[in-house]
């Protein structure tokens, strides 16, 4: 037990480290800003937003009385947590799964609520009216229609729809058919769909991990401060869904039904694409698979191919029979975004600076801030010893090896400036998996151990300290 407590101490002492390095980083990146001209992206001076770069938010403290009952909630779930991790036979995997999914909407509620009262859940939805995807429903008249001519009616549409596919407009769309028009449905709304994440992460997990450790895995998701921040305020919540199960899917798939999983892969990506053009992503993965196979699991590699060859063709099919039925081109559509978002990053001036060393760090400091602290230090240590030659070649480590090689071309090509923290939720899942690899054994006397405690603990810590200082827009 005493080694357990070095480790805790060691990701104390890293995590501390690690929180310095990104506040010198912030207050150097903002110096530059502020003195040279230095913009990235939306970020840049003049914007209230750089006060806090490289993370698109900005300072605002709001201490209110549901500050309370998040601790509460967060305390009640750490507690809820650590029981059944340490004993992974109390409960079978769909209860547990049915119950991390409702913590997750509870604790998506809860945190929303820490800076005022219920209104705090559709608030962003109801500041945001005109320039997010809420604002283009009433363009709706039906969805096939909306879907032939969306790109004529981008110019009349939300500023953020200029940037993304109809899919986003077209969920609230039902949302208000189905449920109720309007902002504290739509809120509801993204919280229950986002929930859908919970068994996608648990079942990656548990494809390559002990099952206490994909509960741990699981278990943590929820607790991670992006996903916290996100779930109950913004669409990136809702297009974590099919993207993360179009990876579990493939990535099963290498093992079992290749035709039936790449398949459903397929069709999840389909959706994927139809919500967001991040599910780029899902090809550069593919591809990552496709190689880290071929060089170290060859046995898989006919059923990867397999699953692959299923996944284009039914994704192609749909893509094509919708444009049959409605006439919506996805490839328009993006070369109409792409053309919005120059003009919208370089606030106007397609010369203005964005240099790419600045937003290849910048993005990655963002995205790891937005998974949690301790979680950021779990999994550099963790991909330090998967990229080191000698290590046994296992299926946790070949999955570690996709994400890193496929993070590695996503942050080398200029394709994101900034606001990753909630743009790449989907990637997420991979890093909490990679992370708790670091962790020491589970034990089942009901002790998880210290450094899973401290963890989960600067996890809580972190996802309150932001929700009360810091304002996400979304």
């Amino acid at each position: 037990m005493e080694d357990r407590w070095l480790a805790a101490r060691r990701l104390g002492w890293q995590s501390a480290a690690l929180v310095a390095v990104l506040a010198v980083y912030h207050v150097a990146l903002a110096w530059l800003m502020r003195n040279t001209g230095l913009r990235l992206g939306s970020v840049g001076p003049g914007t209230k937003v750089y006060r806090v770069v490289p993370l698109y938010m900005y300072f605002a403290p709001h201490v209110k009385t549901g500050l309370l009952p998040a601790i509460g909630a967060l305390a009640a779930y750490g507690i809820w947590l650590r029981a059944w991790v340490s004993n992974p036979k109390r409960l079978a995997a769909r209860g547990f799964v049915a119950a991390a999914m409702a913590w997750h909407c509870g604790l998506a509620v809860a945190v929303a609520m820490i800076d005022g009262g219920p209104d705090r859940l559709w608030r962003p939805y109801v500041l945001l009216h005109d320039s997010d995807y809420l604002g283009a429903v009433d363009q709706v008249r039906s969805v096939r229609q909306f879907l032939q001519d969306y790109v004529v009616l981008l110019p009349r549409l939300p500023l953020h729809c200029h940037t993304h596919p109809p899919g986003g407009v077209i969920f609230l769309w039902w949302v208000g058919r189905l449920i109720h028009p309007g902002a504290p449905a739509a809120a509801l709304a993204t919280i229950a769909a986002s929930s859908l994440s919970v068994p996608a992460v648990y079942w990656l997990a548990g494809a390559v991990l002990e099952q206490g450790r994909a509960r741990l895995a699981a278990g943590l998701f929820l607790v991670v401060p992006s996903v916290m921040l996100y779930t109950a305020t913004s669409m990136d919540a809702v297009f974590l869904v099919p993207l993360i199960w179009s990876v579990v899917l493939l990535w099963q798939a290498r093992s079992h039904r290749p035709w039936l999983l790449g398949a459903l892969a397929g069709l999840s990506a389909s959706l994927a694409a139809l919500a967001t053009f991040s599910a780029a992503f899902l090809v550069v993965w593919a591809a990552a698979m496709l190689a880290v196979t071929a060089i170290a699991d060859r046995a898989r590699l006919g059923a990867a191919l397999r699953a692959l060859a299923a996944a284009a063709a039914v994704s192609v099919t749909l893509l094509a029979a919708l444009g049959c039925w409605c006439g919506y081109d996805l490839f328009e559509n993006l070369r109409a975004a792409v053309g919005y978002d120059r003009a919208m990053m370089s606030g106007g001036d397609p010369a203005a600076s964005r240099p790419h060393l600045h937003l290849i760090a910048a993005n990655l400091a963002a995205f790891f801030a937005g998974a949690g602290i301790p979680l950021a230090v779990l999994f550099a240590r963790q991909a330090w010893r998967d990229l080191r030659p000698g290590e046994e070649p296992f299926a946790a480590r070949r999955l570690n090896l996709t994400f890193l090689l496929a993070l590695a071309v996503t942050v080398a090509l200029p394709l994101y400036t900034l606001e990753v923290e909630r743009i790449w939720l989907f990637m997420v899942p991979l890093v909490v998996i990679g992370a708790v690899r670091q962790f020491g054994p589970l034990t089942g006397d009901g002790r998880a151990g210290p450094e899973i405690g401290l963890s989960y603990g600067l996890l809580a810590f972190q996802v309150v300290l932001m929700e009360t200082l810091l304002e996400t827009t979304w």
